[in-house]
């Protein structure tokens, strides 16, 4: 029946609300439950379920019982407490990759292929935080269809998802790092900024800054292009250093900070940018989070994006990053990486 699985979730959705009012975090999917304890309590957290089950009258399958462990494999996916990591198989990445693969080139659909499309990179993007980015064009392609049968139309729109997933699904080995919940204390500080005619950034943690002038091609666009382009820049040059970290950037423009952060936008020029940013991000396990920060307290950045107006502000940039630390690093600005931003 249709209803079973439904009331199944609800029941144990009442059983977890159970377990949290006794300080116990499990989470649950239709009939499957899994927990997560420190050392000490495992033990006793993991008998106090089973416990509760019996109390319950619900039946356990008791050779699907796991006791407390370092590794666990849930809902197809393998958690890792030691090295905190998250693997898929590497069978699934396969089986979505030669869909997608197939997908790429079709023109239409039916719903019911869309759904499973989107079903597969949606177990993916639980794993890749990023990703998530890359299924909200597709799930609202598949809201404007009310029968499995309709035929929908790919978009050129739809079609760029597809090959960012491609892209990355490439190079991807399945495995990601669980992100911390909530974290004040990032591994990397990192700052940008843009005028009409430069831009530059700075890395707080390793000391180094760039700036340039922007290419003449480029300086019609919008000055909120230009605050993503240097966001992508900032972000290009510094991935090694901040891969697998938590990094927290600060940008003085509210367009880019809500773009970046929650993945829609009407710009098409700044949503191409910011794909290329969440594309960097995920190749290299980069947690980063944007927030926007007012135009006077991103001094240094400012300067930078001003570098070749005045010789006023390349000393000013001097005095006040000694405030910092006396040795900040220039980076050097290639003409190429304006230029070979691949429209995905």
């Amino acid at each position: 029946m249709r209803s079973s699985p439904q009331a199944c979730q609800r029941t144990t959705n009442a059983v977890s609300y159970m377990l949290w009012k006794s300080n116990i975090h499990t989470i649950n999917y239709v009939d499957d439950f899994g927990g997560v304890s420190d050392n000490q309590n495992a033990e006793h957290d993991y008998n106090f379920v089973l416990e509760l089950f019996q109390r319950l009258g619900l039946e356990v399958s008791k050779e699907k019982c796991l006791p407390p462990t370092k590794v666990l494999t849930f809902l197809g996916k393998e958690y890792n407490s030691i090295d905190m990591t998250v693997r898929i198989p590497e069978i699934k990445l396969q089986e979505t990759y030669e869909l997608l693969q197939r997908f790429e080139k079709k023109k239409h659909c039916t719903k019911r292929q869309l759904q499973q499309v989107i079903g597969k990179l949606a177990f993916i993007s639980e794993c890749v935080r990023s990703g998530r980015l890359f299924i909200s064009r597709m799930l609202q392609t598949l809201r404007k269809y009310h029968f499995n049968h309709y035929r929908v139309h790919i978009t050129d729109e739809f079609r760029q998802d597809i090959r960012w997933w491609l892209l990355f699904l490439h190079d991807y080995n399945g495995i990601s790092i669980i992100p911390d919940v909530d974290w004040s204390s990032p591994d990397a500080i990192i700052s940008s900024d843009a005028c009409l005619k430069g831009i530059g950034g700075v890395n707080f943690t390793t000391f180094e800054y760039f700036h340039s002038d922007i290419p003449e091609s480029l300086r019609d666009m919008h000055i909120s292009v230009l605050e993503m382009y240097a966001i992508y820049i900032a972000i290009q040059f510094w991935t090694s250093s901040i891969s697998n970290k938590r990094v927290q950037l600060f940008c003085d423009n509210q367009s880019c900070v809500e773009i970046l952060n929650r993945g829609t936008g009407r710009d098409q020029e700044m949503l191409n940018l910011a794909r290329q940013i969440w594309y960097l991000c995920a190749s290299s396990n980069v947690q980063l989070r944007v927030s926007y920060i007012a135009s006077v307290e991103n001094r240094l950045s400012d300067l930078l994006s001003r570098w070749n107006l005045s010789e006023k502000n390349r000393s000013q940039f001097f005095i006040e990053s000694k405030l910092y630390n006396s040795d900040f690093i220039e980076k050097e600005v290639f003409g190429h990486m304006f230029n070979d931003i691949i429209n995905i």
